[in-house]
Parts: structure tokens; sequence; C-alpha cells
């Protein structure tokens, strides 16, 4: 019975570690977010180049595909959504150019700052 205490107070705490990684882990962005320390993004200097390159091209976000990335509006309300699909996974952008690094960077940290227009 000592032993059996003893397995399991030395293994319980290596489990109950390795979820709690593997829960925080999951669904992050692959954006590092040390990079966006002291930095202020906009919509309009930084990130409407990006969405109107690689999002809101013809025949996808461009009011023909939903959602709609065109313009400031669109782009703050379905912010989460590009978000999951562009920076979390590798969905999009289908068929075009993927997002390089700096790319996922900057919209990771306009999102982070509230992103303001």
């Amino acid at each position: 019975m000592k032993r059996l205490l003893i397995v399991w107070v030395v293994f319980a705490p290596l489990g109950i570690i390795a979820c709690k990684k593997a829960s925080t882990n999951s669904g992050t962005s692959s954006v590092d977010p040390t990079v966006c320390e002291n930095t202020n993004y906009t919509y309009t200097d930084d990130i409407k180049i990006i969405i109107d390159a690689k999002c809101a091209t013809s025949g996808c976000h461009d009011g023909g595909e939903a959602p709609n990335y065109l313009g400031y509006a669109n782009s703050f309300k379905f912010k989460s959504g590009i978000q999951t699909t562009s920076l979390n996974s590798t969905e999009m952008p289908k068929g075009g150019l993927s997002l390089s690094q700096t790319e996922k960077e900057l919209l990771q940290c306009w999102i982070n700052g509230g992103a303001p227009e």
C-alpha cells in the first residue's frame, strides 16, 4: 500500500503538468507573443495592405465570398475568424500566397492591440 501511495505521489503531478501544458498550447497562435510588445499597429497603416492582397481578393473575401473582409468595419467584425483560420491554421489563404511570418505577426499584434482603425 505504501508503494502504491509513493508511486501515485510521484506520477500524479507529472500527469497534471502534462495535461496543463497540452491545454495551454492548443488553439494558440503560431505568433510569438513577445513580438507584440510596444507596438501600435492600425488597420489603415499596417493591416489593410495584407487583407487586400491576401484575403479580400477576387473570388475570396471580397464581398462575393463570406465573410467579407473589405474595409475596416468588416475586418474588425471578423477579426476572430482571421485569427482562427489564418494565424492558427494553414487553411487560409486558399489557392493564394501564404501569409509570411511577418504578416501573421502584424495581424496578431493588431488583434491583440484591440484592432484599431
